[in-house]
């Protein structure tokens, strides 16, 4: 037995606490995080009373780096798992708000999305490019809303990712691979509807061309950023299971391609405002009739205020020991984007 093993058990008999709890707890660890917590122990002024220690907030500083650093993820998973259990710690869950997100946004984007079809069958010129264009997004996205509600979601997402087993994190994190594809063609077909639209709207040669060759930038990231997403990983396979550390291979840098896809997006979405607004500027009207239509275009501004806002979050994408629980929040402002 560990000296200091010892020393708590023994310290915890002479006190009366509640000594086979806190040894049965030790034993339980994996031998990797035992050390971990046998230091703080020995370390804190609250002896082996459980709730000093429980409630130390020394405790997820210093014992749950300590045992990510001294242990192999799935080992430290574990060593997580009992710590909070021991220590009741509180149970984060955000998947059901997820889950409503996404289900009402699909649903509103399908009901607007069928209404144009009525409108232009029924009462307009019938199906162009751009309507087709956005069938196709449609159906991308209604394809990311399975994978973020049958994929993600059912594996983890919101909740700590020491709540489920390792082979439950490697579903999510197949998922993930999926879901992440799946953006990068979203992102572009969306900018790409909005390109065909204003070829309807603006008549002139030369702004024809200058968005004529903006939809070929589009199409040309889009097919650049999917065979990225695809192949980020050799073999693709290690992109769900690398994160055990037990297998081998190599990624590009899941956050680098994740950073370039959204600041290219965000590059190209103030080029798109820039169209039309060159164009409002030479239309003979008054000044109250152009900012209206000026606002108009303004609401794609939304998409691009929160894609900036969404950069903040993607700085652990990738990167991190819990992704089931902090990707969260990036996944619910990817959904109010697409």
């Amino acid at each position: 037995m560990h000296p200091l093993l010892f020393l708590v058990t023994w310290t915890c008999f002479m006190s009366q606490v509640l000594c086979s709890n806190l040894s049965n707890f030790l034993t339980q660890l994996p031998s990797c995080a035992e050390s971990c917590v046998l230091d703080f122990v020995s370390n804190s002024s609250c002896g082996t009373n459980a709730t000093c220690l429980c409630t130390d907030p020394k405790l997820k500083d210093d014992v749950l780096s300590c045992v990510e650093s001294h242990c192999l993820p799935r080992e430290a998973l574990a060593a997580i798992n009992l710590t909070s259990v021991a220590c009741d710690f509180p149970i984060r869950d955000k998947h059901e708000q997820f889950n409503i997100l996404t289900i009402t946004l699909i649903v509103i984007t399908g009901i607007t999305v069928g209404l144009r079809f009525i409108e232009k069958i029924r009462y307009g010129p019938g199906l162009q490019l751009d309507d087709y264009v956005i069938t196709g997004a449609f159906l991308v996205n209604l394809g990311n809303s399975v994978v973020c509600l049958h994929g993600l979601s059912r594996n983890g997402l919101g909740r700590d990712a020491w709540r489920f087993s390792p082979d439950t994190i490697t579903a999510y994190l197949c998922f993930l691979y999926a879901g992440q594809t799946l953006y990068a063609t979203d992102v572009f077909a969306t900018k790409i509807c909005v390109l065909l639209f204003y070829l309807r709207i603006f008549p002139g040669i030369t702004i024809r061309r200058l968005i004529w060759g903006t939809v070929g930038i589009a199409v040309l990231c889009m097919i650049i950023f999917d065979l990225l997403a695809l192949t980020q990983c050799q073999p693709i396979s290690f992109y769900w299971t690398g994160w055990d550390q037990l297998h081998k291979g190599h990624c590009i840098g899941i956050n680098s391609l994740a950073w370039a896809i959204a600041a290219v997006g965000i590059i190209l979405d103030f080029w798109m405002l820039g169209i039309p607004i060159s164009q409002l500027i030479h239309l003979q009207m008054k000044w109250k009739r152009k900012l209206a239509v000026a606002s108009m275009f303004g609401v794609g501004t939304f998409v691009t205020v929160v894609s900036i806002l969404r950069l903040r979050y993607l700085v652990a994408f990738g990167n991190s020991s819990n992704p089931t629980c902090e990707q969260s929040t990036i996944s619910l402002t990817t959904n109010i984007m697409f």
